[in-house]
């Protein structure tokens, strides 16, 4: 009973309070309409099989979607079509795979008045096909289609809001059908990222070359964290950066994993903020999770009235660590958008990237943001990464487009890439920007297997693994250039008595399983059954 009050405290708690009436939240962006073409849809769903009765759009769309396995790369010249056919082809795929996750005759339990409990038994909380906000169709048994909206994800079970009409017709012991729609406010997102880029004419910026560099590298600085300072290439990265060698292209912090790319991030930031009130930092990553990593970090060096990390509504309070309260943008249990004149008083902004196109409805001059750093980089689809460019770009006299910022993209594109549902799509649509860009020659080795530090450092100290765990991985993704640097840790388990090597801390253990659907979820596992000699 507790448990159920607690929950219906918080759903009126936000219902009534509601996140538009505080006075001067930042609006919603409103999104120039994208319609999806209807031919190429039909194309898709009669899985590119063209037939007589096919109009030519059909036909020329599925002669089209099937020529991207020909392409290898997206040129400059096709980079804006492209990406938007792309796009329409993941959000027609997400939108198939969410169907599988409806309902029939499903049991509805009234929870408060126009409140309703369903239990979902596909629903993985740790990785949800819906989230909170997401619209739903409730059918009844006469077939009167209702629409509702998420309010509350608990476990597998799921509540909504649902119009007066249905709280009227609504029969305790009835039984309902239940249809998820595909939320594509990322795909928006994406889309207006996609339009931004042909109004600012920008797409050239996404094929840098090199460019004579004059600019002055700092030496000077008073290095916060010491183990940065001794460490040769994240000391490049961070003076380089500060100098804005690689402007206007953006600077890669190639980061494998243990070789301290957020710390890398975390000195940046601070050098940015004590060079005092002029320079202002976005940072942006695709998950919550790194973005908090890396204001924990920044907590320890920098006020929390200089930050604001900025969540999505669905994010609850009782999920972020307290250490953060004192720079996010909670009142109470509730988030809310500051209003641009206090967003301008703060130096660093930390939100994900699709959270980021809030900050398009401030209007925040162009000139704002000296540095914009998207970190996770190698995650997200490039339209994505687009995003948080887009806030520091601005048109010259002859209507070209330029960024007013310096670019940081951090991550790893050895490391999984964008996670992609249409498998027509993904071979182009799952190369990152990250990953797209590093093939290009400002960003590749030279003959003698150097990366050039005006626009490219890649970090080779490990800290994190022993030698003999790195070989595989040095060998076969990064050149035998990792080094492994850590302290006594990493050796913990040298000379352990089940070891079958004694110097070689790893075991293979040998398991018996096969893969099956787990139970009550649309995801597959492997069940094991260790093996003993």
């Amino acid at each position: 009973m507790t448990e159920n009050l607690n929950i219906e405290t918080q759903i009126i708690y936000n219902k009534e309070v509601g996140y538009d009436n505080i006075i001067g939240q930042l609006p919603i962006l409103k999104f120039p309409e994208v319609p999806k073409p209807k031919d190429l849809i039909i194309a898709l769903k009669n899985n590119l099989k063209i037939t007589d009765n096919n109009s030519l759009k059909v036909q020329n769309y599925t002669k089209c979607i099937e020529s991207l396995t020909k392409i290898n790369k997206i040129q400059q010249e096709n980079y804006l079509f492209l990406f938007k056919i792309l796009l329409y082809m993941e959000e027609f795929a997400k939108s198939m795979e969410i169907t599988k996750h409806n309902l029939k005759c499903q049991e509805i339990k009234q929870f408060s008045n126009n409140i309703f409990n369903i239990f979902v038994p596909t629903l993985n909380i740790d990785d949800p096909f819906v989230k909170m906000e997401d619209k739903i169709i409730l059918v009844d048994l006469k077939g009167r289609s209702y629409n509702a909206q998420i309010i509350q994800i608990l476990n597998k079970n799921i509540y909504v809001e649902v119009p007066k009409k249905f709280v009227y017709n609504y029969v305790t012991d009835n039984k309902y059908d239940i249809r998820f729609i595909y939320s594509d406010w990322s795909m928006k997102c994406c889309h207006y990222a996609l339009h931004l880029v042909n109004n600012y004419n920008l797409t050239s910026l996404m094929y840098p070359t090199f460019r004579t560099n004059t600019k002055y590298l700092k030496s000077d600085l008073n290095w916060l964290n010491k183990s940065v300072k001794e460490n040769a290439e994240q000391k490049q990265a961070v003076v380089n950066i500060l100098s804005m060698t690689a402007y206007p292209a953006p600077y890669i912090l190639f980061g494998p994993p243990g070789t301290g790319k957020t710390a890398t991030l975390v000195e940046l930031i601070c050098q940015i903020w004590q060079q005092g009130t002029s320079k202002s930092v976005l940072v942006c990553a695709s998950s919550n999770a790194a973005i908090d990593e890396i204001t924990k970090r920044l907590l320890k060096y920098i006020p929390a009235n200089e930050m604001h990390r900025m969540y999505p509504r669905c994010k609850k309070r009782s999920d972020v660590d307290p250490i953060i309260y004192p720079c996010t943008n909670f009142v109470d249990d509730t988030n809310i958008f500051l209003p641009k004149e206090i967003l301008l008083l703060k130096k660093i902004i930390l939100t994900t990237i699709i959270s980021c196109t809030r900050l398009f409805t401030a209007n925040i001059k162009e000139s704002h943001f000296s540095f914009v750093i998207i970190d996770e980089a190698s995650q997200s689809i490039e339209p994505e990464t687009l995003i948080p460019f887009l806030l520091a770009c601005i048109k010259d006299d002859e209507n070209k487009g330029s960024l007013q910022a310096q670019i940081v993209i951090a991550g790893d594109p050895c490391q999984l890439g964008p996670s992609i549902q249409s498998k027509i799509a993904e071979p182009l649509l799952g190369i990152s920007m990250l990953e797209r860009l590093m093939e290009f020659p400002v960003y590749k080795q030279d003959k003698k297997n150097k990366y050039n530090p005006h626009y490219i450092t890649k970090l080779i100290r490990n800290f994190r693994s022993h030698r003999s765990i790195l070989h595989v991985p040095n060998e076969i993704f990064y050149n035998n250039e990792l080094i492994a640097c850590g302290g006594p840790e990493i050796n913990a388990a040298i000379g352990w008595s089940i070891l079958p090597n004694k110097k070689f801390p790893l075991i293979f253990h040998a398991s018996n399983g096969k893969e099956k659907r787990a139970e009550n979820s649309s995801r597959y596992c492997s069940t094991v059954q260790a093996t003993t000699n």
